[in-house]
């Protein structure tokens, strides 16, 4: 994959049924605070800080979600309402991690499996990610059920060396493709 502009191999924009994945733009700010400074939703992942404010969400508006290592998006209802974020992050020598988190109110509703699926077919469509990893916490039983359903296994688990979570378990995931299996 050497040469390759890997973020913008994706596209920045994708569309479900009920969903709609865009890049985050600074108008987001105030809804990013909104579901995200949950500590139900932070304790669940492994970089979002608690509490998390205006500062954290510009910061994620204006520098990370413009990394080139990191292809962020936001999501949205149909109807506009942020709902929360998918990313794919890339690391040099590994494969792409698929990464995700949904405000407390909209947990339940099957949004992360559309989202995974959906990504899923982007990153496929390229040709460009025969591999796509993911991490959850140990006790994110939900998260860890969708990535399985999407079609990723379990390889090994780990102890979160940063973050809040720091010391917690962690469960990594790997998918792999058709292709690369054949």
């Amino acid at each position: 994959m050497s040469g390759i502009d890997l973020k913008n191999a994706l596209p920045s924009r994708l569309e479900t049924e009920r969903l709609t994945l865009r890049p985050p733009m600074r108008g987001d700010a105030l809804a990013l605070v909104e579901q995200a400074n949950n500590y139900k939703v932070a304790r669940m992942l492994k970089r979002m800080p608690h509490p998390y404010g205006r500062a954290d969400a510009i910061g994620f508006i204006e520098v990370v979600a413009k990394r080139e290592s990191e292809r962020a998006y936001i999501v949205c209802s149909k109807r506009g309402t942020l709902v929360g974020v998918a990313s794919f992050m890339f690391a040099d020598g590994y494969p792409p991690e698929i990464g995700y988190w949904f405000g407390e109110s909209f947990w339940g509703r099957g949004y992360a499996s559309e989202v995974v699926a959906a990504m899923l077919v982007a990153a496929r469509a390229t040709g460009h990610f025969p591999v796509i990893c993911a991490q959850v916490l140990a006790h994110n039983y939900a998260s860890a059920r969708v990535l399985e359903k999407a079609g990723f296994g379990r390889t090994h688990t780990s102890v979160d060396a940063v973050g809040n979570n720091r010391g917690k378990s962690v469960i990594h995931f790997r998918l792999e493709t058709a292709e690369e299996a054949a």
